[in-house]
């Protein structure tokens, strides 16, 4: 793997991100899977097999999502799928998308970090759902190998081994540094393009497309997130099918009082479904004392 491939790739995705954002027959392809949107997948395939690093998280793992709520319909979503996907009028696909490999639940391991990638501000309503996995996950973690190379001391055993415990033999650094370079460049598609909301979720859905399609055990991708400025925080993007076996534990209407500049914030809890079993979704009302966050 060479650098100067690697500047290909975020050189192609500039020219993807512009095609999606200006050609309108593209964006509906992509939305339908025809066309330009299975030339792309094989394209970012091809990319991803060299980053292929995998395994599984254990079950009764929390996952957090937060979908933003209008300020005038603070009531609660009323069913559990659409605590998961947002209905077709709110989503980025359209009402018009049979393509439902970009059906992609997005979640974190923290509830701070879901709001952040919701970029929410101060006096936002939303809806902040805990999910559990009733059984392993199997993994794809895109970044864990730059992580590795550029967070791990160089030549150390700690390193070598990590290095190895991931090719199963010895690679030159050449060959390492590559693979870390094109991992930041593929998680550009999930982070970098942030201008056009729905231009990035179409990219990043794609990806997560080609992660799960290129390995059918792959269940959910792992990657960082840069939205909260503590640059912390891990994502984790559920195929359709893991997203439907996982359990809601509980779901709450918060409202957020107070940002810091530091990537926190306080919230209070207006109302919240602690057991969501069924639909439709039933609601109390939250202690008036709570003040601030709620955490669970």
């Amino acid at each position: 793997m060479d650098l100067k491939e690697v500047d290909l790739v975020v050189t192609d995705t500039k020219k993807i991100v512009n095609i999606l954002k200006n050609n309108e027959k593209a964006r509906e392809e992509f939305k339908l899977g025809r066309g330009y949107y299975i030339q792309i997948k094989e394209y970012y395939k091809n990319w991803l097999k060299f980053t292929h690093y995998t395994y599984d998280l254990p079950k009764s793992i929390f996952f957090y999502r937060v979908r933003k709520i209008n300020s005038k319909d603070t009531a609660g979503y009323n069913s559990i799928n659409e605590l998961k996907y947002p209905p077709d009028n709110k989503s980025p696909l359209g009402r018009c998308s049979n393509n439902h490999s970009l059906n992609t639940m997005y979640t974190s391991f923290h509830e701070l970090t879901a709001i952040s990638e919701c970029r929410l501000k101060e006096n936002d309503y939303f809806q902040l759902t805990k999910f559990r996995a009733t059984e392993k996950t199997k993994c794809f973690e895109l970044g864990a190998i730059a992580d590795i190379y550029l967070n791990t001391p160089r030549d150390s055993d700690i390193y070598k081994n990590k290095i190895k415990e991931i090719f199963n033999n010895d690679v030159t650094d050449r060959y390492v540094r590559g693979i870390a370079s094109l991992e930041i460049a593929l998680m550009d598609v999930f982070l970098a393009f942030q201008d056009n909301e729905n231009i990035t979720y179409l990219l990043s859905s794609l990806l997560a497309d080609c992660a799960f399609s290129m390995d059918q055990n792959i269940e959910a991708i792992v990657f960082p997130s840069i939205q909260n400025s503590q640059r912390y925080g891990v994502n984790v993007a559920f195929s359709k099918k893991k997203a439907d076996t996982l359990s809601v534990e509980c779901t709450f209407v918060n409202k957020i009082t107070k940002s810091y500049d530091a990537g926190f914030c306080d919230y209070i809890t207006l109302s919240e479904c602690l057991s969501p079993k069924g639909d439709p979704l039933v609601y109390t009302s939250a202690e008036p004392d709570w003040g601030t966050a709620r955490y669970r």
